[in-house]
């Protein structure tokens, strides 16, 4: 799982990607996430590889909390390549320090599982998943955090990989009040 960040009030973009160079016949997917965190706005074939070619999309964006779609090629004319195969737009809707996990229930191009690699249990998988900071996962913890803002968990003070109130009192006994205020504003959400 990749960990991002996303300013609040903004709206975020997430390509979904084929790492393997496929023919493409058709594509599904399935995605979930907090509706309470995010909103789905689009998902498009602009900007990539399918863009402008024989390939159409039928979108369900209305399901709370869910994302539908399916790709397909509507000529004999199909294409071969890797990329960006759609992005997805969300608004950032949720409270600052608020988070969302954003994963794939279902992938498939060609009726053929599409994965990050990370799931041993597939016999046949094509390479792909969501593309952020330079890799493929087949899920994003997304976080939110105020427009200027700074990455939360530079107030893990233990570095355990979370901010709790171990950190608060450990930046308190430091001497550090910027880190033991912050801290308490992300277990808060304020």
């Amino acid at each position: 799982m990749t960990e991002i960040t996303a300013e609040q009030g903004t709206v975020l973009s997430v390509p979904a990607v084929i790492g393997d160079d496929t023919e493409f016949h058709g594509i599904d997917i399935d995605i979930e996430y907090d509706e309470t965190v995010i909103s789905a706005r689009e998902a498009t074939l602009d900007g990539g590889i399918l863009n402008e070619q024989d390939y159409e999309t039928a979108v369900n964006l209305t399901e709370p909390g869910r994302i539908r779609m399916a790709i397909f090629g509507y000529s004999g004319k199909k294409i071969t390549g890797s990329g960006t195969v759609v992005i997805l737009r969300f608004d950032v809707i949720g409270p600052v320090y608020g988070s969302s996990l954003l994963t794939f229930t279902r992938f498939d191009c060609n009726e053929i599982p599409v994965s990050d690699g990370h799931n041993g249990d597939r016999e046949e998988t094509i390479n792909g998943g969501f593309y952020a900071d330079g890799t493929l996962s087949d899920s994003l913890q997304i976080s939110i955090v105020a427009a200027g803002d700074y990455d939360p968990m530079s107030y893990d003070m233990n570095g355990d990989g979370r901010v709790d109130m171990r950190d608060t009192l450990q930046a308190l006994q430091e001497g550090y009040l910027e880190g033991a205020v912050r801290s308490l504003q992300i277990l808060t959400g304020r």
